[in-house]
């Protein structure tokens, strides 16, 4: 299974596998339990419920701190964070962290609130492509706890103009970075919502 966005092919593509799998079990007439996808992301695997509902297991590609990069990669690194750091909060909101998924060259920040994600204007994409030529960080995830509601431990937006997507806004790719990092940190419960 391979997944291309208006300009390039990317490792992995959440709703699109789900498309794929529901395609083969309701239009094509496939009864396996389980559906599996060579892809570059790996295999990945759909499970099929007797009601008919899907469950794509995601691959984990935690992030790590700046600091624990390649000593090779962390300059350019550091200084591409600081970069998008400056356009995505300005001088009015402080970074709590920037993280960096290696395997998916995917940028994480973490701001303050929830607020401070809703804030961010859709001029975004184009000044992150001013601040960066894509050649360490090929998407950004911004991300931050949201202790206010009840539904939800925390929120995020994805930008990734530098592989074609302006904003994604709910991305299986993303989540394979956000999933291990909220884990490593106490939220309100044993699981996320």
């Amino acid at each position: 299974l391979r997944w291309f966005t208006p300009t390039v092919e990317v490792n992995l593509c959440g709703h699109a596998t789900m498309a794929t799998a529901a395609a083969l079990a309701q239009a094509v007439g496939n009864s396996s339990e389980v559906l599996k996808f060579d892809t570059l992301s790996g295999e990945l695997r759909v499970s099929i419920s007797g009601d008919g509902s899907l469950e794509l297991d995601l691959p984990s590609n935690p992030p790590e701190s700046i600091e624990a990069v390649d000593v090779k990669l962390r300059p350019q690194l550091v200084a591409a964070a600081l970069s998008i750091g400056e356009v995505i909060t300005g001088e009015d909101q402080p970074l709590h962290t920037f993280e960096y998924s290696t395997s998916t060259k995917k940028l994480l920040v973490r701001l303050g609130d929830r607020q401070a994600i809703e804030a961010l204007d859709k001029d975004l994409p184009a000044r992150l492509l001013s601040a960066h030529d894509g050649s360490v960080v090929k998407g950004v995830i911004v991300t931050a706890s949201d202790c206010l509601d009840e539904e939800v431990d925390f929120v995020s937006r994805y930008f990734a103009p530098w592989v074609g997507i302006g904003e994604d806004p709910v991305t299986g790719s993303a989540h394979t970075v956000l999933a291990p990092y909220w884990s490593a940190t106490p939220l309100r419960g044993p699981e996320f919502r």
